[in-house]
Order: C-alpha cells, then structure tokens, then sequence
C-alpha cells in the first residue's frame, strides 16, 4: 500500500516547482530514496535473486521502469522548447533549454545527470541518475544480508556525520551519492528488520490513521523547521525518519482508511509520470493560463492548484499508455525467472 504515499511525495515536488515552496521537494526525494532501498532490497530478495539470471531479470525491468517514461517525457520537453521559445527567458528554470550538442543529448537520454547538469530536458531527473545507481547497487549485492547492509549503512552514517561537521554546503548533504546512500542503506535495513521493526512499533505503526498521522507530520516538521531556521539541519532528518517510520507503517497494510487496494494501485501508477512530466508542463500550463486571463507570471500557490488537475490527467495517459504495456513486458520477464527458479 504504498501507491498513495508515493504519489503524495510526487505532488510536494510539484509543489516545490510550481508554487515555490522552499526545501518540500527535497524532503520529499529524501523520502523516494529510502522507499526504493526498501523496495529494492525487497524485489530482489523475493522476486529475482542473485543469480547471473536474476541480477540481468532485474537490470532489465529496471531499464523498463525508468527510461520509456523519462524519453516520454524527454520528447515532451522538446515540444515544449520548440513551441515556446519563450521558455527560456522565464527565469522559472535557468537550466531548461533544449541540448545542443552530442555529448548534451547523450547525457540527457542516457541518464547520466547531476544536479547541476544543464541544460537539463527534464530538470528532477538527476535524482533518477542517483536511483539508477544505487539499484544497480543493490542487485549487485550491496543488501544482500544483514551484515553486508550493517556495514553500508554504517559508513553512509559515517559519512553523513563527517559532511554535518566538516562541510557546511546543504547540496553536499542532499544532492550527491554520497549523501544519497544514508536513506537507501536505511530502506534496505529496514527490510533485513522488518518483522523485528513490526513487533516494536506496532502499537503504534497499528493505529488505523498512522500513515494520514506520519504524512501531516512531514509537512508539520517541514513547516516547524521553516520557522526556526532548522530546515537543512535537524528538522531534515526528523523528516528522514518519519519517512522510515512510514515505510514500516505501509508495508504490512492490506488496505488504508478510506482508500480501496484498487485506488492506491491507481495513485502509485501516477507517481513517476508525475514526477518526471511536471517541470516541462508548467510552461505550455503557464501559457494557457495566460490566454484565458489568469496572470501566472511566476510559481504561486494558485498555479499550483490550477496545474494539478492537468498534470494528474497527464500522469494517468503516460501510466495507461507507456506503463501498462511497459509493466506487462516487465511481468512476462519476472515470469521467466519465476520458472528458472522452480
């Protein structure tokens, strides 16, 4: 049951991007980082093992999740830029204009991107290039067992603490690999513990409006953080625990409160087409707006509410169109390793 808390953390990136909410985006991909070390850990462990077969099954689905949809996206952008040539003189997005050479189309398609990669077709996708690198980590072995997890999630911990006393750059902490690999390392320990996690926390994690509690404290922690001052600092990692809390909360749910298995199957479908399509929507959305009066001349709070609608509709024909026949592929070739396995 992780569909609906997936796609919410989709929508605070929206929120960053389209109304300007300082540091939301980044407390929400601290949150996608842990949930797919969990995931991860958990697909190979169950589904694919670590075989020559099953590492390959892996790479393979992999490769389907991401790229079909993030080149849906690429080609997106370029309409975009070649239909709005007002685009780069916004000041939305300094780093969006479309690739003029070799080496920048190949860094764009391939997926070989940092954050301060410009330009950049789809802005969010460094943090793709970050997933990609940790997954091939992780079905190369690196949370295979507890202790080889213990070690990495020592010395991600190790590192994060070395950055808080040595560098006072946030990027550093946020941004790199390096940093990246705290909340991975903790997704995948989580796994490894997660019946011992259950038998702990349960009285609490059990509470049938948990999640809805933990989500209003992720933005009540943000908030709180804002006021302070803390929001690099302290209130960072409150988040980045509440999002491990979270993820020990979902996992053994069969349902939530008031949101059917069916739904929160529909809303998960949406979370990556909404993540990776947003930033090149905002301007033809921007456009429209304009058109019919709505004077949206910079990221706002109405232009956040204007936009969602437009972008859920967006997400769910990337999800119908690309994913569904992107997922039935990736079935067929789990499949497969299903029946080497037996």
């Amino acid at each position: 049951m992780f569909g609906t808390y997936r796609t919410l953390l989709a929508l605070l990136v929206v929120l960053l991007h389209f109304a300007f909410v300082p540091l939301i985006g980044e407390y929400a991909v601290f949150g996608f980082f842990a949930l797919s070390g969990f995931l991860m850990t958990l697909i190979m462990q169950r589904n694919y093992g670590y075989t020559i077969t099953g590492i390959g099954a892996f790479a393979v689905n992999r490769f389907l999740r991401i790229y079909p949809v993030y080149w849906a996206a690429c080609v997106v952008s370029a309409l975009v830029l070649l239909s709005l040539p007002y685009v780069q003189t916004t000041g939305w997005n300094n780093g969006y204009y479309m690739p003029d050479t070799f080496r920048d189309w190949f860094y764009n398609l391939a997926l070989i991107l940092r954050f301060s990669q410009k330009p950049a077709l789809v802005s969010p996708a460094w943090a793709l290039t970050v997933e990609l690198f940790f997954y091939a980590c992780i079905g190369l072995g690196l949370s295979r067992t507890r202790a080889i997890t213990w070690i990495w999630f020592a010395l991600s911990v190790a590192y994060t603490i070395w950055l808080l006393l040595t560098d006072p750059v946030w990027g550093h902490r946020y941004y790199t690999l390096g940093a990246a690999s705290l909340p991975f390392a903790t997704g995948a320990l989580i796994w490894h513990y997660r019946d011992e996690l259950q038998r702990l926390t349960g009285a609490v994690t059990g509470i049938r409006f948990m999640p809805a509690f933990l989500f209003i404290g992720i933005l009540a922690n943000w908030y709180v953080g804002r006021k302070m001052g803390t929001q690099t600092g302290l209130s960072f990692y409150v988040n980045f625990l509440l999002c491990c809390l979270m993820i020990i909360t979902l996992f053994p749910r069969r349902e939530l409160p008031l949101i059917s298995r069916r739904f929160d199957d529909w809303m998960g479908s949406l979370s990556y087409p909404l993540y990776v399509v947003h930033v090149p929507l905002a301007y033809p959305l921007r456009y429209m707006f304009q058109q019919i009066g709505i004077p949206i001349v910079r990221p706002e709070p109405l232009f956040f509410l204007l936009s969602v609608p437009f972008l859920i509709l967006a997400a769910w024909l990337i999800a119908v169109t690309i994913e569904a026949n992107t997922d039935r592929l990736r079935g067929w070739i789990k499949g497969r390793v299903d029946m080497q396995a037996s």
